[in-house]
């Protein structure tokens, strides 16, 4: 089920992002991650394609697509990778299986 692998990838991503540090912070965009925030949902919106995140550290990040190049392998281990950086800030994430896509931005 498509919604059962965007929460999947979303929880995967965020443990990921998390990891890195007490100062990454995860904030919602999609109507649906943002129901997950707000009411505690466990799925997203049955008519969701994609999720849209923000990812957020207090970091300096200089360059997004070296911060991706370093966790290539960590981010497989959770089933997830990313497919391209689309701009300096923004890549397109996907299960291995590229089933679900997720848009990601990343900034200070």
């Amino acid at each position: 089920c498509i919604r059962e692998r965007l929460n999947r990838m979303f929880q995967n991503l965020g443990k990921w992002w998390h990891s890195l540090g007490n100062d990454h912070f995860i904030v919602p965009v999609s109507a649906s991650v943002l129901n997950m925030v707000r009411n505690g949902e466990a799925e997203v919106f049955p008519w969701e394609a994609d999720i849209d995140i923000n990812l957020l550290t207090t970091q300096p990040v200089e360059d997004f697509r070296v911060l991706l190049a370093g966790h290539v392998e960590a981010l497989a281990q959770l089933g997830t990778g990313y497919m391209a950086t689309i701009r300096g800030d923004r890549a397109v994430f996907s299960d291995l299986e590229d089933t679900v896509r997720m848009d990601v931005w990343i900034s200070e």
